[in-house]
């Protein structure tokens, strides 16, 4: 959380340009940037948020395959249709296994009759070496052995054949294969082989395919299917709270927690595909392998489905409170001077010009590294990054709200998009920049941000156009 507040405050520092906590300054014509307490704090109407590109799939999948060592009689669904848990999906031949059975039935059969007659060979054995000579009774007494012998080993291999038949019985006793789950077939392919029916959450083999024989969608219950961007990893944990945005009204939103991020299995593309996954170098040409990222897909358990569709694209963002209202002001240590004596920041005044303003200070937030405002501030003042060379007097250049463009950049394949919507800014990790080439969007795991100063009414603006910086997380 720390480091997240020292990467928005590097960002105030790099629009104010300046650095320091003193009031001792030298004659400075230029104009001092201020930003939105509101902005700042994220109880105004606009922030900065990481968002990534998500769609609406079924809540469970189930993959059910077939035995490669059976032979499958009829099949009895196809796609598109609308099956109920335990209903039969397919068959298999049992022809071909009754004749293994009766194979095997015989084989016992021919056991037991070797016990059998062994045993009478001992009981005749016994009789004539009862009237049998001393030297002889030494021969007999060895085909006895002999013949015991022999009926140990035909018991146990009768125990093997036994074990075989049962589990033949039990094989042609479930030869119908039915749904585990209700739902809708998806797919009815001619491949498949291995555990015969698995639930998960809608996840292929890796390379973007399913390669199970029949596949069943729970379209009774929802889940979110995301893509991050290996840049942007740790921005998102298993676990974390997040929002689901419409695109169409973002004032649309859903709540879920991330269920889980599936690092083993990276999500191909083509490689003619622009939004494969390939990041830009300085010259803005794609890059070779060394540095082409890879997208991993991660799924969103959902609190509640109402109002969402099958297939639906929408956005995912971290949770952090963005769309409730904050009770309290919380202003980060690094605006606030002479914390320990008599706080104040430098301030906007209502003639525009840049004041020292004395604030009262509440309880210390060590997590975010912040102070609750009491008093002297409010989401509607400006305050500038404290600096060395800041005096009361000068001239003041406003950033609020309006000062992000409210347009929307394209969003792909695991890219996490920075736009200003409802709640606090927010940077979740360090970041680097590159230079971005000429009209990129924000694309395959970069964040974009794009931001154009503008004024309060009735005032000049300054420097008017827009910047925007492609940046990638910085493992």
């Amino acid at each position: 959380m720390k480091e997240s507040v020292a990467a928005l405050l590097l960002s105030a520092l790099m629009l104010a340009g300046l650095c320091g906590c003193s009031s001792r300054s030298k004659d400075n014509a230029e104009a001092v940037s201020v930003q939105s307490v509101g902005l700042i704090t994220g109880t105004g109407s606009a922030g900065l948020m990481n968002r990534y590109p998500g769609k609406i799939i079924s809540g469970d999948t189930a993959k059910v395959n077939k035995d490669a060592n059976k032979t499958i009689k009829d099949i009895l669904v196809e796609e598109g249709d609308n099956v109920k848990e335990g209903d039969v999906l397919f068959t298999y031949d049992t022809e071909e296994m009754e004749l293994d059975l009766e194979k095997l039935k015989l084989d016992l059969e021919g056991y037991e009759n070797t016990i059998s007659t062994d045993k009478s060979d001992i009981e005749d054995l016994k009789g004539q070496m009862n009237g049998a000579s001393s030297s002889d009774k030494l021969s007999y007494t060895l085909q006895i052995e002999g013949k015991e012998a022999d009926i140990q080993e035909a018991e146990y291999n009768k125990t093997l054949k036994q074990r075989d038949i049962d589990k033949m019985e039990a094989t042609m006793a479930d030869t119908d294969v039915k749904a585990p789950i209700a739902g809708r077939i998806m797919s009815v392919s001619d491949t498949g082989t291995g555990d015969e029916s698995q639930t998960q959450p809608g996840t292929t083999n890796g390379s973007g395919t399913d390669d199970s024989f029949i596949t069943i969608m729970d379209l009774g219950s929802y889940r979110v299917e995301g893509t991050i961007n290996e840049m942007n990893k740790g921005t998102l944990t298993e676990g974390m709270k997040v929002i689901i945005r419409s695109r169409l009204d973002e004032t649309k939103t859903w709540a879920g927690t991330i269920d889980s991020i599936d690092w083993e299995n990276p999500v191909s593309s083509s490689s003619n595909d622009k939004s494969s996954g390939m990041v830009m170098v300085n010259d803005g040409s794609p890059s070779d392998d060394m540095t082409t990222s890879s997208k991993y897909p991660f799924y969103v358990k959902l609190d509640s489905k109402d109002g969402l569709i099958f297939g639906q694209h929408v956005y995912i963002e971290p949770d952090y409170g963005q769309d409730g209202a904050q009770t309290a002001l919380k202003l980060p240590a690094y605006y606030i001077c002479d914390t320990d004596s008599s706080p104040y920041v430098w301030a906007a005044s209502e003639k525009k010009k840049l004041e020292k303003r004395s604030i009262t200070l509440g309880t210390y937030d060590a997590n975010l590294d912040a102070y609750e405002i009491l008093s002297g501030l409010t989401p509607e003042d400006y305050i500038a990054a404290p600096a060395d060379t800041l005096k009361e007097g000068m001239a003041v250049t406003y950033y609020d709200a309006n000062s992000f463009s409210s347009g929307e950049t394209s969003v792909e394949n695991g890219s996490a998009e920075n736009v200003s919507g409802q709640g606090k800014a927010q940077v979740s990790q360090p970041f680097y920049s590159e230079p971005a080439a000429e009209g990129s969007s924000a694309e395959n795991g970069s964040a974009q941000t794009s931001a154009t100063k503008s004024e309060p009414q009735g005032t000049q603006p300054s420097n008017e156009g827009t910047k925007s910086a492609e940046v990638g997380y910085a493992s």
